[in-house]
């Protein structure tokens, strides 16, 4: 959990990221449903872009064989892989041609462990400095963080700057990636500007969403205060 960042803050940022990314415990490809290049995915988010990838450590020791328990085999997950690699996605095969067929899987003890592991890893790769991270607002933070998981902030310091000034509507303007998820966009967009609200309201700076969601997106935030009069929030609600 990085420095400055509360244990609710970052329990949050869990539940939006398993929200956002898919909390699937076998190998799934984006083709040609989301993605145009094929495109094979693990876990929480973890692209595995070759056989060999999928082979090695971590990811081979992260699955068991539903059969037996037992950590699969180099030639059974390039096996996998090769068949998840050549399968398309459509809107409602995931959890059955994907899911339904594969002979191995993740515990969700450690595809909790990976998260968390992977979440860590990527912050510390940010390749930006916060050095006052703990005074920023914590929707604003779980935005830097989420962000972060999918393309390092050192990408958009143009973002990381308008954050560090509390400018976080110009950050809101800022953080589109315009090959994600519009829901991902849009969340990230969402949790900026209530940040802003927040700030603006002079309020407490750990206020977060539910944590029960809904994350595509977050609540808005003007509806729980009072705003002055020349306010008006851009973001659909």
């Amino acid at each position: 959990m990085p420095q400055g960042m509360s244990l609710d803050a970052f329990n949050y940022l869990i539940a939006f990221t398993k929200a956002h990314e898919g909390y699937t415990p076998f190998f799934y490809n984006n083709w040609p449903l989301k993605n145009s290049d094929k495109d094979v995915t693990v876990g929480v988010g973890i692209a595995v872009k070759d056989r060999q990838t999928a082979a090695n450590d971590p990811i081979r020791n992260m699955f068991r064989m539903k059969v037996t328990g037992a950590i699969p085999s180099t030639d059974q997950i390039k096996a996998e892989f090769d068949r998840v690699n050549d399968l398309p996605r459509t809107k409602d095969n995931l959890f059955t041609d994907y899911g339904g067929q594969s002979p191995m899987e993740i515990p969700a003890n450690i595809m909790h462990s990976s998260l968390l592991a992977k979440m860590n890893d990527c912050w510390n790769q940010r390749g930006v400095p916060f050095p006052d991270f703990a005074k920023i607002q914590a929707q604003a933070q779980v935005a830097l963080l989420s962000f972060n998981y999918g393309m390092r902030l050192s990408n958009r310091l143009a973002l990381c700057d308008a954050v560090k000034a509390e400018d976080f509507y110009t950050a809101a303007t800022l953080c589109v990636v315009s090959k994600w998820d519009s829901q991902k966009n849009e969340a990230h967009q969402r949790l900026l500007y209530n940040a802003g609200v927040i700030m603006m309201a002079n309020r407490d700076l750990n206020l977060l969403p539910p944590i029960t969601g809904p994350f595509k997106p977050p609540p808005c935030a003007p509806n729980q205060f009072k705003l002055p009069p020349w306010f008006t929030l851009s973001l659909k609600p």
